[in-house]
């Protein structure tokens, strides 16, 4: 992931940073650096996905704080539209949203939010 993360976000600055990698010598490759959010949720347990404080949302809101982005969205999802289009506008490139996660955490989480919507 740290891999990708640097390819996307550093650009053609880091480009010495993945010498030894494919990568590193392609001509064809477009260096320009994009917009990165990484969301860890390693660290999220299931029980944790109704608290407002949820590193689902930190995680955003620190790469709004970064790009001194205000979104004027309290929701989650809301939020993180608003984020990712207004980035998107911002650097006039797409936005590159790498999730780290192990399934078995998020899952039970994910299966009780679904019912609390009915």
């Amino acid at each position: 992931m740290s891999t990708l993360k640097t390819i996307l976000k550093g650009g053609y600055a880091n480009r010495k940073l993945l010498e030894g990698l494919l990568i590193h010598d392609r001509s064809d490759y477009d260096w320009k650096p994009s917009p990165v959010i990484h969301l860890n949720l390693n660290s999220v347990s299931a029980s944790s996905l109704d608290k407002p404080e949820c590193s689902l949302i930190s995680k955003p809101k620190d790469a709004a704080e970064a790009e001194n982005i205000t979104t004027g969205r309290n929701r989650p999802a809301a939020y993180f539209e608003a984020l990712t289009n207004k980035l998107h506008l911002k650097c006039g490139r797409n936005v590159a949203v790498l999730t780290d996660e192990y399934s078995a955490q998020i899952l039970p989480g994910t299966a009780r939010l679904g019912q609390r919507d009915k």
